[in-house]
């Protein structure tokens, strides 16, 4: 995962292991975006959206992701996992967790 690697070498060397979190900064995420570049489709890795009041933002099942809230805000969030994909969740799970 060429994520978690970037992160190993940028002074995060477990990675996600500690927390299961890591907060990067403005600096950290352009330099993580340059790394990434683009997957083998030509679409981007890294993806950086604003959101703003009313709107709904969707993470798909498995992504890793970070939010920054610019303002006091109040936030709501579920899982939603598909019974079909759960293999793919305990397998990727399995992955990152041997990293």
């Amino acid at each position: 995962m060429k994520a978690l690697a970037w992160l190993r070498i940028n002074g995060y060397p477990n990675g996600f292991e500690t927390t299961g979190q890591v907060h990067l900064s403005k600096q950290e995420i352009q330099a993580l975006d340059e790394h990434l570049s683009v997957d083998e489709h030509g679409r981007q890795y890294l993806v950086r959206l604003e959101q703003h009041h009313g709107q709904l933002v969707e993470v798909p099942p498995g992504w890793i992701h970070q939010v920054t809230n610019l303002v006091e805000c109040m936030k709501m969030a579920w899982d939603v996992y598909e019974l079909g994909h759960v293999p793919d969740y305990v397998a990727s799970w399995h992955h990152i967790s041997s990293q």
